[in-house]
């Protein structure tokens, strides 16, 4: 059996940099817990080109747009409206064929369009399991009793509706007994966010092969690149003849951030307010007027679990070193990444312009081509931002 590559051996491959490398697509029917069902990569009708999207800044992060499938093709019991279908990219490195998922999806059916042979061929949209929680709620009020530990709540919601998930385990408990009211006011979705929102956690989303999962937010200068992106030496996987464009932003960006928690029962009753006037930050109070972000607990059901008082001030540091960020942002095109997942940073050394800056990943987007293609990445720069809390 070939030995599995190194990171470095699949850069080279991804960037083309010995030889144009073999790619396809398996398209997979599964359950929601990743099963295998059946192989459904011969019904997907050619004519058209998937596009696969990923944006940091939505509750459902993942989808794909424009599936066309040759509904004589597919399994009798083929359902387009609700069906689970799994993606993999295969690239052939060391002679062998390499997985790579490219995440789990439920179907959403477009339109079935008839030829002149008149076999209908159905055209989907596709979104990750996310999308479960965005359209469902409880259905009748639902509580969180005080002293829950957090992830052992966000657990127990996935479990009831059948989803996988990897959810690091924390020691903190709720700090007051909360009551969310029903759906449609409510979404499985918000209840897990208003959850981890309380311990500055990003809201729960699902892994390339459907497991949920979620991690602290940090100040982003203190992220690790999860790539290298580069052009000055191989592997290139930058692509060069798409110019690079550089924009920078400072008009609407925040340089204060309260978090208020009015609930007089809370331990933390009160506001936490912490302030970029960092002189290296081109947004900081120091060379713009106050611009202030309100959290308002208040008017979210995350007031009454949000941990303490230090934790709020943790929210609005990393908000405004997250907002920092927002003052340069860029277009990249890379070769196409199947490796690229959610809240990811990448280390940027472009030749005579970038040397090893550090970017957010805000959203990418590609075709599912086995002719190649290219990446479009929007990224903001990351710089190191003391925020401080006023005297």
């Amino acid at each position: 059996m070939p030995l599995a590559p190194t990171a470095g051996q699949i850069e080279t491959a991804l960037a083309g940099a010995r030889a144009a490398v073999p790619v396809r697509f398996s398209w997979q029917r599964r359950t929601l817990l990743n099963q295998f069902r059946d192989d459904i990569s011969s019904a997907v009708y050619d004519d058209t080109v998937p596009r696969l999207t990923l944006d940091n800044s939505r509750a459902v992060l993942r989808d794909i747009a424009h599936i066309s499938f040759r509904v004589n093709d597919l399994p009798g019991d083929f359902n387009p409206d609700s069906d689970i279908i799994a993606v993999v990219e295969q690239r052939f490195i060391l002679g062998a064929w390499r997985d790579f998922p490219l995440g789990l999806f439920r179907l959403d059916v477009g339109e079935t369009i008839y030829g002149e042979d008149g076999a209908p061929v159905v055209e989907c949209d596709a979104s990750d399991l996310a999308s479960l929680l965005v359209e469902s709620g409880p259905q009748a009020p639902y509580t969180v009793a005080a002293s829950t530990n957090y992830s052992t709540a966000a657990r127990a919601v996935l479990d009831a509706l059948g989803l996988a998930h990897a959810l690091p385990d924390v020691a903190a408990v709720t700090p007051l007994v909360h009551t969310w009211p029903p759906y449609p006011e409510t979404t499985w979705y918000g209840v897990l966010a208003d959850l981890y929102a309380g311990i500055n956690y990003w809201p729960p989303w699902p892994g390339v092969e459907g497991r949920f999962t979620t991690r602290a937010i940090i100040d982003p200068a203190t992220e690790l690149a999860a790539v290298t992106y580069r052009d000055d030496t191989e592997p290139r996987l930058v692509d060069g003849e798409t110019p690079y464009r550089r924009r920078d932003e400072v008009g609407t960006i925040a340089n204060q951030c309260v978090v208020v928690i009015d609930d007089p029962r809370h331990p933390a009753f009160g506001f936490e307010l912490r302030v970029n006037a960092d002189a290296a930050s081109p947004v900081s109070t120091v060379y713009k007027p106050a611009r202030q972000e309100r959290i308002d607990y208040d008017s979210a059901p995350s007031t009454k679990v949000i941990l303490d008082g230090a934790t709020a001030g943790t929210i609005a540091a990393t908000r405004l070193q997250f907002a920092a960020a927002g003052y340069r942002t860029a277009r990249l095109s890379t070769f196409a990444d199947p490796r690229r997942d959610a809240h990811e940073c990448y280390d940027l050394n472009l030749d005579g312009i970038e040397g090893g800056t550090l970017w957010l990943a805000q959203s990418w987007s590609r075709d599912l081509d086995v002719r190649g293609t290219t990446m479009e990445h929007r990224i903001s720069r990351v710089d190191a931002v003391t925020v401080t809390e006023p005297a």
